[in-house]
């Protein structure tokens, strides 16, 4: 069923006009901008605070990069003790903060992905991407990065480490110079 499409005509600011041209080119016209835009603003206005969190939670994630490393990170890199950057548990938090389900879900899992995939590919770019598939044990997760083999060692401890801590297992693991693989299953 196509939507009734009405005619509006107004003015914006040059600023809001600029904005508009570049979201354009994501939602492929200013109709689609538009409309996207008011029903968030719809969604703001009726729902309240939830909608502010998704908001905060946005903008976080595409701020990620500037908070990645703590300081007790920071003093650990100084201090040349990788195995403490293990140790750390705020991404954990972060990514159960982000999302609104129960562990038990059988949503947590790919809603969980999409997070990691906002902080890690789109955030803090760590890796180039982070695919998943549902296989019969559970998941088969790829990282793809551009770094080096001892990114991918370390890297792969991390998320082992931060699987483990959410309640899955790593079943089998693939490490090369420009991805690593993790099978990962429910306990």
């Amino acid at each position: 069923m196509k939507t009734k499409m009405v005619r509006l005509g107004t003015y914006v600011s040059q600023d809001a006009y600029k904005l508009l041209r570049e979201l354009t080119e994501l939602y492929g016209n200013q109709s689609n901008v538009l409309d996207q835009a008011i029903r968030l603003l719809y969604d703001v206005s009726k729902y309240g605070s939830k909608a502010d969190r998704i908001l905060i939670r946005e903008k976080l994630i595409n701020e990620f990069e500037n908070i990645l490393i703590s300081k007790k990170n920071f003093m650990h890199l100084l201090e040349g003790k990788k195995e403490g950057l293990f140790d750390e548990d705020v991404i954990t938090a972060v990514i159960l903060s982000f999302v609104d389900e129960s562990m038990d879900s059988k949503s947590f899992f790919p809603k969980m992905m999409d997070a990691l995939k906002k902080i890690y590919v789109e955030g803090n770019r760590w890796f180039t991407n982070i695919e998943y598939k549902e296989t019969e044990s559970g998941y088969k997760v790829t990282f793809y990065h551009n770094l080096n083999s001892e990114f991918s060692d370390f890297a792969s401890e991390y998320f082992r480490r931060f699987f483990d801590k959410i309640g899955y297992k790593i079943v089998e693991e693939q490490k090369l110079n420009k991805l690593f693989i993790l099978q990962v299953s429910e306990f």
